[in-house]
């Protein structure tokens, strides 16, 4: 979710209002602020936090009349390479939620086709997730203050193998729930990974510019605003971050407007170079989960609009379609 900057908002500059109808103006870009904000709220509210799959094409009619020419072709090609698409929550903190719950989704799939290999990568993020918390307190972090993050994080690992689809769609579902705790967790890991390794992440934060003169040229200051707090949107050195201390390959398909490429979205792979375990879709301000055409059990799960999370999980029970 993105605050609509500037929708709304006086192109008067800081001069003061001058006479009845400059401050009637005032006053209506004042109300015109607060009932957007208003309204970005009731939908972040009203709206699942993991929705339920859905076709791919669905994106076209919120991009029908675009000006910027590179939406509906970029659906169509999205379409070709994608069997489905699923929502999640544009409360500031939907990057974070489709790492974690995309990334064990896909554990879960692959204990159908591929046991062995799942296993073997949960025992890896497993032992990953347990010395996260030996590396945060090494950079400052209070042992105490993380400790029940952490605790839900490995323990949603170690329960894995026993957990289903269903389960895990409830899980991210709770308001405050579990799944809070470990969107949470895994900011802390991000900002800690930064801060172990200034002189790799220093530089591309100090290449941001919020343009608004207050950009930040202190690690430990730019985690501390803008990648712990809940609901902060996440920059592309978040992303390196998590994804590097993780060590799980995520690429991300930019679905920006802008032209495709020899035919092609922007893709790009974090870490640079890994095979990725799941795939995102990036729209201006906001990250849903995508499933690619040639994975079975994905497409097994789309239902239609009126379609709801239990659905989608006995979908998914059943047995994936033929490749």
């Amino acid at each position: 979710g993105v605050s609509p900057r500037g929708a709304g908002a006086s192109d008067r500059g800081g001069s003061p209002a001058v006479g009845g109808l400059d401050s009637e103006n005032a006053r209506m870009d004042a109300l015109t602020m607060s009932q957007l904000g208003e309204i970005e709220r009731d939908i972040a509210a009203k709206s699942l936090k993991v929705g339920v799959p859905e076709p791919v094409q669905g994106l076209a009619g919120e991009y029908a009349g675009n000006p910027r020419p590179g939406f509906l072709p970029g659906i169509e090609y999205l379409a070709s390479r994608y069997s489905a698409l699923r929502r999640v929550r544009g409360d500031g903190n939907c990057f974070y939620r489709c790492f974690l719950f995309g990334y064990l989704e896909q554990l879960i799939r692959q204990r159908d086709t591929a046991v062995e290999d799942a296993e073997r990568e949960r025992k890896r993020a497993l032992q990953a997730a347990r010395q996260s918390k030996d590396d945060l307190v090494s950079v400052g972090y209070d042992e105490m203050a993380i400790e029940t993050f952490w605790e839900v994080l490995v323990e949603a690992l170690e329960t894995l193998p026993s957990t289903d689809l269903a389960t895990l769609e409830k899980q991210f579902q709770e308001e405050n729930g579990d799944a809070e705790y470990m969107v949470w967790y895994c900011r802390a890991i991000a900002a800690g990974y930064m801060k172990r390794n200034p002189d790799t992440f220093l530089p591309f934060i100090l290449a941001l510019d919020d343009a608004a003169g207050t950009a930040v040229v202190d690690i430990n200051e730019y985690c501390r605003r803008e990648v712990e707090p809940m609901g902060r949107e996440c920059e592309a050195v978040q992303i390196m971050a998590l994804c590097e201390a993780m060590q799980i390959g995520v690429a991300i398909e930019y679905l920006d407007g802008a032209l495709l490429d020899q035919g092609r979205l922007s893709c790009p792979t974090f870490p640079d170079g890994a095979a990725p375990q799941l795939t995102l879709l990036y729209r201006p301000g906001h990250y849903d989960i995508l499933y690619p055409a040639s994975s079975a059990s994905p497409a097994a799960t789309v239902v239609g609009g009126s379609g709801t999370s239990d659905e989608a999980a006995a979908a998914a029970a059943a047995p994936p379609a033929s490749k």
